[in-house]
């Protein structure tokens, strides 16, 4: 118990100074805002101004389609990062095409910290004045905010994911276990589980003793130079109770501290959120795929079996390339999101590949033996 106050101490007067600083600097920064859109809204539920900083996929405007969404709490710092990570990811295919929201507050001069402080702590603590309004936050979110992007904008309106660091960070993991239908992947970053003598394991105790499933995907990210015992205990607890459909992974990053982590953390958590599951198919029913390709006259290329998956291999000026099976039906390149498909003639027999390679050029490769 001494070693708890010790931490929540120093964790409180950590925050402290961080306030200061940043309401001595309200007059100079005021965040970054980048992306295609930008929504303003007064809560009528907390009365709080918010700001809604939007990014739409490059070919939004062009397309019907429907896309999940990422939310991104302290948008005013964050946001930035997110849309570029997301920028670069998707270059490689590594995630979907998506709508990023970054939540942020709006007025002339918008106090972050204490703002942040209201919304995204579980409990009032008497060392800083106006928390406490994690509860409401979430009613804002319920009824205010996804509503009005699942209205304004082609979301899926199933699949939606929320990432925030510290006070952020602790936010995600009281918002899966209060309201697990709005989102079903989460990335707390370095999250400050030290709030309110531990307030966040006591929920996730409660949480577990009327809930046996939670079908959602949670990546945890510490730096190394942070709380990481406090983040594993947070995890070990929550795999102890084997929730079904929930996917757990932890990561721990290298000779990073609390802010430095966020970067990365958001780029790993975005992969990890979206990348597609793999399945194991029997090598009878991968030998309909196997064979010799053409990629151009005079210029072939092999798939075989190896370890269970089908790899491409002899591609010219290449590396052998795995093609992952994400269905009985249905395989991806690497695990990418490009388009990749196995043709099949009338009778069903294989017959080539059409592939979107980088840049987004789709060819058809024939199959010749």
């Amino acid at each position: 118990m001494k070693n708890t106050l010790l931490v929540n101490c120093i964790s409180i007067l950590f925050f402290s100074i961080s306030c200061y600083a940043q309401e001595n600097s309200q007059g100079r920064y005021h965040g970054i805002e980048v992306g295609s859109e930008t929504r303003t809204f007064t809560s009528t539920i907390n009365k709080v101004a918010y700001k809604l900083l939007i990014n739409l996929p490059a070919n939004y405007a062009s397309s019907t389609k429907t896309y999940p969404v990422c939310y991104t709490l302290d948008g005013q710092w964050d946001f930035i990062t997110v849309v570029t990570n997301y920028g670069a990811l998707r270059y490689d295919a590594m995630v979907p095409e998506m709508i990023i929201v970054g939540l942020t507050y709006d007025g002339a001069t918008p106090n972050y910290e204490s703002l942040r402080a209201h919304d995204y702590t579980p409990t009032a603590a008497p060392q800083i004045q106006g928390s406490g309004g994690g509860d409401a936050f979430i009613e804002v979110l319920r009824k205010e905010v996804i509503p009005f992007i699942d209205k304004e904008y082609r979301t899926n309106k199933v699949d939606r994911a929320i990432m925030g660091n510290s006070l952020g960070g602790l936010f995600t993991y009281y918002v899966m276990l209060k309201a697990p239908e709005l989102f079903n992947g989460y990335v707390p970053i370095n999250p400050s589980l030290w709030w309110d003598n531990l307030k966040c394991f006591e929920v996730e105790n409660t949480f577990a003793q009327t809930h046996k499933s939670l079908p959602a995907r949670l990546y945890a990210v510490t730096g190394e130079l942070d709380a990481v015992d406090m983040v594993k205990k947070m995890v070990d607890q929550i795999q102890s109770h084997h929730y079904e459909g929930l996917a757990v992974q932890m990561r721990i990053l290298e000779g990073m501290g609390h802010a430095g982590s966020k970067a990365e953390g958001h780029a790993r958590g975005l992969k990890y959120l979206y990348e597609k599951q793999a399945i194991k198919l029997s090598d009878a029913e991968l030998k309909p795929y196997t064979g010799t390709y053409e990629l151009g006259p005079g210029t072939q290329f092999h798939i075989l079996i190896k370890d269970g998956e089908l790899l491409a291999t002899n591609i010219p000026n290449n590396p052998d390339m795995r093609i992952i099976a994400s269905g009985k039906n249905e395989f991806s390149l690497m695990g990418s999101h490009r388009d990749f498909q196995f043709l099949r003639d009338q009778k069903g027999n294989v017959t080539g590949i059409k592939a979107e390679f980088q840049g987004g050029q789709v060819v058809e490769l024939k199959k010749v033996n």
